[in-house]
């Protein structure tokens, strides 16, 4: 019995031994898996701060521009069917945008987008001494003066635009630009469209409040559809749009969010400057004393869900393409800059027994409406499906493969 009882003392012993032993390796191995991760979030915040940085530095890079291989392309690949379209488009975007603007925003007093409420504050400035003289006359001014003040604000991003966005691009917001000029200065000379008034015989109540929160959601909605419109086309309004379509190119945002969220911190700073330097108020009466600041972020937050309706511009879209021409279609997509993964493999036709090559990409609904119509001047005889796509996960889901993409020649069908 002695000896059972020792035997089962020194069994219980070494158990004890053994499950400390374990359990300090559990906690030095969690140690350093802490450290480990601790050390992974530290390298990726190091890169974070790296693409802001190549970013900016990116932007203000002229050196490797193919502006001039752009140009050429566009002018080789014009479609008279395709521009029509995109200029339909780009005329109603622009009635609606103007319409917005000059019956909703302007009559409501609230700020627009972007670089645009600045040049609604400098139209603000030059009138200043009619604003309480002569009010209707104010009002007609700035609507009047706004956009060709806008235009000329425009000129350098423009000229940044056209070589770092993109010549169609650039010339798409500049035939926008010019419409909206031309309806806003008919809307202002015409005398039935300048006297017409929304709501004319509503009664909104004793106060203009329920009159600024109606023309901000009304202004929103019709703005929001003309600029879902105008991105769809292969344009935008000028502005902020043009650095808004530039980061959300290479960094895969949506430019509905990235405009929403510029056009907030524009608006704080333009209220700011309108009601504390030009009007000496204190900041609570400035931004909490009437209606005008937050109505304006109600109309923009109701513009950007539009916009993304109208255009979901990163909706993602994995694309499959059966072609005796892949290798051209993979040249193709990889000399114009998209850094996008995908396989290849080869197929027989199931009714022809013919043999072909298939591509399978992942790739935004900007892109896919980018390449589809340039695919198909390569291989005409070419059989597309576009699927779309909720998510993506594993391997490189949502970043380039690599620094720069592989030299064709070297990947095998």
């Amino acid at each position: 019995m002695k000896k059972t009882d020792g035997k089962k003392k020194s069994s219980t012993k070494k158990n004890d031994k053994t499950a400390k032993k374990a359990a300090k390796l559990q906690i030095k191995e969690a140690k350093k898996q802490a450290k480990l991760a601790k050390k992974t979030k530290k390298a990726q915040e190091k890169r974070a701060r790296h693409r802001k940085k190549s970013l900016l530095l990116e932007a203000f890079n002229f050196k490797d521009s193919d502006f001039k291989k752009e140009f050429y392309s566009s002018f080789k690949n014009f479609s008279w069917k395709e521009t029509s379209k995109n200029l339909w488009w780009i005329l109603i975007g622009s009635l609606l945008t103007s319409v917005s603007f000059y019956y909703f925003i302007n009559p409501a007093k609230l700020y627009t987008n972007g670089l645009s409420a600045f040049a609604q504050l400098l139209t603000k400035v030059i009138f200043l001494k009619y604003e309480t003289a002569n009010p209707s006359y104010f009002d007609e001014m700035r609507a009047l003066y706004y956009y060709p003040i806008f235009f000329a604000m425009n000129i350098p991003i423009i000229i940044w635009g056209i070589f770092k966005v993109g010549w169609r691009f650039s010339i798409y917001t500049i035939v926008y630009m010019g419409l909206n000029i031309g309806l806003l200065s008919l809307f202002s000379l015409t005398p039935y469209l300048k006297d017409y008034q929304i709501f004319r015989n509503l009664n909104l109540g004793d106060t203009d409040l329920s009159k600024t929160f109606i023309f901000a959601i009304l202004g929103g909605l019709i703005n929001g559809a003309g600029l879902g419109l105008l991105f769809k086309s292969g344009g935008s309004s000028g502005g902020m749009d043009f650095i808004s379509t530039y980061i959300s190119m290479k960094r895969k945002y949506s430019v509905a969010n990235i405009i929403k969220n510029t056009n907030i911190i524009i608006v704080v700073i333009a209220v700011f400057l309108d009601g504390t330097v030009l009007h000496n108020r204190n900041f609570i009466d400035n931004y909490f004393g009437d209606q005008f600041f937050f109505a304006t972020i109600v109309y923009i937050y109701i513009g950007s869900l539009v916009m993304n309706r109208v255009y979901p511009k990163f909706m993602m879209m994995t694309v499959f393409i059966i072609s005796t021409e892949i290798e051209d279609i993979r040249k193709y997509i990889y000399s114009n800059n998209y850094l996008r993964g995908g396989n290849t493999w080869s197929v027989k036709g199931l009714y022809s027994g013919n043999e072909y090559n298939m591509m399978m990409t992942t790739m935004s609904l900007l892109e896919y409406n980018f390449f589809k119509w340039k695919i198909s001047n390569i291989d005409p005889k070419l059989f597309m499906i576009a699927i779309p796509t909720r998510s993506m996960q594993g391997g490189n889901a949502g970043k380039p493969p690599q620094e720069k993409p592989v030299d064709v020649k070297k990947i095998t069908s």
